[in-house]
């Protein structure tokens, strides 16, 4: 069979409405079809020779589901615990985790996708769907759950939903996500968040011809109606926990088919349950960043903040004019753009801090660096441990 090396005119046509259809997927907000992703899931247990599960378990949210999973494992026996199937649904869609698609949705020695598409196609078709769906979608989104709820759920509820537990679970409850939250972690899929592998398959099954097994179509029809009907969801040998979809979902576009979460004055994704995620140009930021005017915020919040991401935020905020006003800072030193600073850290003490500029995005970050610096290359010096772009020095 010859290989497909590029997308036919048509087929181009289709791409940017397809890519459009499932990134509305990815972000979508309407309430979850239930009947239709336990019908899906309770296919891929039988298709994985597995019986389904008793217990359909529905949750708010992502973070509710894990809490969900908690009481479960304090109620069910041992046994429904031991055997998660998410190997067995990883083997049901191939070897596409493993390398993004380069490989097949099925065989690994006979995938038709690997042996007639994907070295053919890659830079025309999965490129442009990887930049709208596999960054905005996994690295806005799923990377922000996931790196907001890991290690950190317990601080991160209001009373309510505690509340709602029983008073003798709810007691053992943050020891209790201590102890299984990274095990959860590793054992969910991510419904609507898969969309971006999913609807690459689809495309060179629907759109452009590909033929795929009879089992491998089944299979990914299976994926496309979970992805079309439900969030995040975790299976186990007798009972399955999935999560609805969010009530709010705020991106930026920042670059060609490619979107951040992104919200200046609330949150940029929401759940029912009121569990929230702020973030500002695609950075998780805490609450009172995005909260607060920017003629309210503290300039010193930018001392106290460790995150490099997050001060960047925080200057991009306030202004880099009145963050320098506030902290009373003096210039050192001055080279190509780049500025060493003195700045009053309000307790007393002055250290300095390198004033840069990110030309991609022209923006202004300061960075912290050591006390002995008194120049712009000993500053660079220190922060890049002696490792300089010679544009930079020159």
């Amino acid at each position: 069979m010859n290989k497909i090396n590029h997308l036919t005119p048509d087929q181009e046509q289709k791409l940017g409405s397809f890519r459009e259809e499932w990134f509305q997927w990815g972000i979508c907000t309407d309430r979850a079809e239930r009947l239709k992703a336990e019908t899906a899931i309770s296919k891929m247990y039988r298709r994985c020779r597995k019986e389904p599960p008793g217990t359909f378990v529905w949750s708010k949210s992502p973070a509710a589901a894990l809490i969900d999973l908690q009481v479960l494992k304090h109620s069910v026996r041992e046994d429904d615990l031991k055997a998660p199937l998410w190997g067995s649904f990883y083997r049901s869609r191939g070897d596409v985790p493993r390398n993004r698609l380069g490989g097949s949705f099925g065989s690994k020695d006979q995938g038709p996708l690997r042996d007639d598409v994907w070295e053919g196609v890659r830079n025309s078709l999965w490129n442009p769907l990887r930049d709208s769906l596999e960054h905005s979608l996994r690295d806005s989104i799923l990377d922000s759950l996931r790196d907001l709820m890991r290690g950190r759920l317990p601080d991160t509820f209001g009373g309510s939903l505690r509340d709602s537990l029983p008073v003798s679970l709810r007691d053992s409850l943050p020891i209790s996500l201590r102890d299984g939250f990274q095990k959860s972690l590793r054992e969910q899929w991510y419904g609507q968040h898969d969309s971006y592998w999913i609807s690459f398959n689809l495309f060179c099954r629907d759109i452009m011809g590909v033929k795929f097994e009879s089992q491998e179509s089944e299979d990914l029809d299976l994926w496309r109606d979970i992805a079309q009907s439900a969030g995040w969801w975790w299976p186990y040998k007798n009972f399955c926990v999935i999560a609805e979809r969010p009530i709010l979902v705020r991106m930026q576009e920042w670059s060609a088919n490619r979107h951040r979460l992104h919200c200046e004055n609330g949150p940029a994704l929401a759940f029912s349950d009121g569990w929230k995620v702020y973030a500002l140009n695609g950075v998780r930021v805490p609450p009172k960043i995005v909260k607060t005017p920017a003629t309210k915020l503290e300039v010193n919040l930018l001392l106290r903040e460790p995150n490099a991401e997050i001060r960047r935020e925080i200057v991009r905020k306030i202004g880099i004019e009145r963050i320098m006003t506030g902290l009373k800072a003096e210039i050192l030193d001055e080279r190509n753009g780049y500025q060493l600073l003195i700045l009053d850290l309000q307790d007393g003490t002055k250290r300095p801090y390198l004033k840069m500029l990110n030309p991609s995005e022209a923006i202004w970050h300061i960075e912290g660096v050591h006390p002995d610096c008194r120049t712009v290359l000993e500053a660079l010096e220190w922060r890049n441990n002696d490792n300089l772009e010679t544009e930079i020095l020159t």
